[in-house]
């Protein structure tokens, strides 16, 4: 799993509209009825309903309530859950200025994945994402509902810190169900990490990268030969395995992995010196056992037996399968409690 958030666009639209024809709906109040008033806009026009999602300075349309009546427009914005295809969509609003919300705003940040695509670990993703967003807002806390019944949406929730502060009555206008409603606290201090498919021009930063991190450990192992360690590198480095780690938008690392049949092999992550001990690294591993877990697959690594590092993949989960002369063959089942 390679989940994106991308801005709605005329390109996403036939998957976007298909999903709505399969009666599929982005909104978990009004269902069907959101459904037909969205596709009755696709008819019209396109252009306009695609621009209408991203609407940061609340310039649309005041809103309708499931009751019929109408409320000013929050700023937001809804993004679309994307994997090689449509996956669901996720929205974001906010009230300028404060974190708190006007009363007829149940929360945030609302989510739906499309039925033939739950269970990936969409939502999670998609959640962790959209709060990098919430917290660019400036925001330090958002609100996300979830149905007293809907035990997978609550996980979705606490998996990226939620915690339940109220469980209420929604208001008739959004149906009067019994609804739980967590706080996800968004502190200034944390730095969102976002992956990126690489490009040729990264190379040279990976290169400089793992020279850096890597040096002391192989002159202690081997001692340390230049144009061997550059020729050794440009064999195993591989544009379509490569993701760049970014972190406030500058690149911080990179990580590389490879599918096999039962398990993804991290071949490798390295961290720039400006971005150790930030529990980036831990962040980042979390993130491809997520993507494997995801699969139903296990994650494996190789990890040299002076490598400090050894000690965060025993705290992820990792067992020590083998070893050989310099190195442990480590490997974490998915759904290991932690």
């Amino acid at each position: 799993m390679k989940l994106e958030l991308v801005k709605p666009a005329l390109d996403f639209l036939p998957e976007y509209k298909a999903a709505l024809e399969s009666n599929w709906s982005p909104d978990n109040v009004r269902g069907a009825v959101a459904a037909r008033e969205e596709l009755e806009k696709i008819a019209t026009d396109p252009a306009a309903f695609v621009a209408q999602l991203d609407d940061p300075e609340a310039k649309g349309e005041p809103i309708k309530l499931p009751d019929g009546s109408t409320v000013p427009r929050l700023p937001g914005f809804r993004r679309w859950m994307w994997d090689d295809g449509f996956c669901g969509s996720i929205g974001l609003r906010w009230q300028p200025g404060t974190s708190e919300l006007p009363p007829h705003v149940l929360g945030h940040i609302g989510y739906a994945v499309v039925p033939w695509k739950r269970g990936r670990g969409y939502a999670k993703r998609a959640l962790a994402l959209m709060l990098i967003e919430a917290r660019d807002k400036g925001l330090t806390f958002v609100h996300v509902t979830a149905q007293a019944d809907n035990a997978a949406s609550q996980t979705v929730i606490r998996a990226n810190g939620g915690h339940l502060v109220e469980r209420f009555r929604e208001p008739t206008a959004h149906g009067g169900r019994e609804s739980l409603r967590f706080r996800i606290d968004l502190p200034v201090e944390a730095d969102p990490i976002v992956l990126r498919q690489a490009r040729r021009e990264d190379f040279a930063f990976c290169r400089r990268v793992t020279h850096e991190t890597m040096r002391c450990i192989m002159e202690r192992l081997f001692g340390w030969d230049e144009a061997q360690q550059v020729a050794k590198f440009a064999d195993q480095w591989r544009l379509d395995e490569t993701r760049i780690i970014t972190c406030r938008g500058e690149d911080a690392g990179w990580l590389q992995t490879r599918p096999a049949e039962d398990a993804v092999f991290l071949c490798q992550l390295y961290l720039d010196t400006p971005f150790h001990r930030r529990g980036i690294g831990t962040r980042v591993m979390q993130i491809v056992i997520d993507e494997a877990q995801c699969d139903g697959k296990a994650v494996t690594l190789d990890v040299v037996k002076i490598n400090p590092a050894r000690r965060l993949y025993e705290r992820l989960g990792f067992q020590t399968t083998g070893e050989e002369e310099h190195k442990f063959h480590m490997r974490r089942e998915p759904n290991v409690v932690t």
